[in-house]
C-alpha cells in the first residue's frame, strides 16, 4: 500500500480536482493522508475530512514541510508518495511508479531511494504519450527533487530523517533530496531520479507556506508570489535560504546564487525598516 500524502491550506479547488484524478486514475492499494495546516476555508477542511483516510488538521499554519513531516509519521503505508495539492496524474499514474521503484531500488550502481515523476507545468505538455516519452528520456539522476509528485520508502526516514521544517517551501525537498546523496549510511549509490513513465501535471506553488494569490485553478494564470509584501514568509525564506547555504552551499550547483538572493532579500528588509525580522532564531521560531 502506498500512503499518498498532501498538504493543503485551502486551495479547495485545487484540492477537488487532485483528490478526483487519484480516485479515478489509482489502480494500486493505497491510503489518502490529507494534512489540513490550518485552512481558514471551512469547506476545504470539511471536503478533506469526507475524502481522508487520515486527515491531520494543524490549528495555525505552520508550513508544508512541517506537514509533510506529520503526514510521513501518520501513515500506515510502507510507500510515502508526497504530492502537493495542485498537482494532476495520469492513468495508472501509482501502479507504474511503484513498478519503477521497485525496479530502480535494487540496482546496484544506480540505487533509486526517491523516485518522481515527470512534471508538466502547463496543459500542452499534458496532453502525453507515455511511450513517446519513455523513448525520448531515460530515467534522469538528479541532485534534488521537488516533492510535487514524488515516492520514497518509509523507512528513509529512519535514516536520514525527516522532513525539517525550518526550511521554507521547496528548500526542504532540496534538503531532503540532498540528505539521500550524500548520506554515508545509506547502502549503495544512493540516487534521486525522474521517470519519464509517470508525467502529472503541476499548476505550482499552492502549498501551504507561501501565502499566494490564485486566479481560477482552470485558467492557465500562474500565482503571484506576496513575499516581498508579507514580511513574516520573507523572513521565513531568508532564514532558510541561510540554512541551506550553510548546509550545501558546498555541493550545490549555484551556491553564489542563493548567497545574492540572501543579501537581496536582506537589503528589502533594511529599506523597508523591517530589519527586526534580520534577527534569525536558528533554533525554531518566526
Amino acid at each position: 500500500m502506498v500512503s499518498i500524502n498532501i498538504p493543503f491550506f485551502n486551495h479547495l479547488a485545487f484540492l477537488k480536482r487532485c483528490i478526483e484524478n487519484i480516485e479515478k486514475y489509482s489502480n494500486y492499494p493505497y491510503e489518502l493522508v490529507l494534512i489540513d495546516d490550518g485552512s481558514s476555508d471551512q469547506a476545504s477542511s470539511e471536503y478533506a475530512k469526507s475524502k481522508a483516510d487520515i486527515y491531520i488538521r494543524h490549528e495555525l499554519n505552520e508550513g508544508i514541510a512541517k506537514s509533510r513531516a506529520d503526514g510521513v509519521m501518520a501513515s500506515s503505508g510502507p510507500y510515502i508518495c508526497a504530492m502537493d495539492c495542485d498537482v494532476i496524474v495520469m492513468p495508472n499514474w501509482l501502479s507504474v511508479l511503484v513498478k519503477e521503484f521497485d525496479r530502480l531500488k535494487v540496482i546496484e550502481e544506480f540505487r533509486v531511494y526517491i523516485l518522481g515523476s515527470m512534471l508538466a507545468t502547463n496543459v500542452d505538455q499534458f496532453i502525453y504519450n507515455p511511450e513517446w516519452y519513455s523513448k525520448q528520456y531515460g530515467v534522469v539522476d538528479v541532485p534534488q527533487i521537488s516533492t510535487s509528485c514524488i515516492i520514497f520508502e518509509k523507512t528513509l526516514v529512519g535514516l536520514i530523517g525527516n522532513f525539517d521544517p525550518l526550511l521554507y517551501n521547496n528548500l526542504s525537498d532540496l534538503d531532503f533530496s540532498r540528505r539521500v546523496t550524500t548520506s554515508k549510511i545509506i547502502a549503495g549509490n544512493p540516487k534521486v531520479a525522474v521517470t519519464p513513465k509517470v508525467i502529472s501535471y503541476h499548476h505550482g506553488f499552492a502549498d501551504s507556506k507561501t501565502g499566494v494569490v490564485y486566479n481560477d485553478p482552470n485558467e492557465s494564470t500562474r500565482a503571484v508570489d506576496l513575499l516581498t509584501s508579507n514580511p513574516i514568509s520573507h523572513q521565513r525564506y531568508l532564514r532558510s535560504l541561510v540554512l541551506i547555504y550553510e548546509r550545501w552551499g558546498h555541493v550545490i550547483a549555484n551556491p553564489e546564487r542563493i548567497a545574492l538572493e540572501i543579501i537581496k532579500l536582506s537589503k528589502i528588509f533594511l529599506e523597508s525598516d523591517k530589519w527586526e525580522f534580520l534577527k534569525i532564531d536558528f533554533n525554531g521560531g518566526v
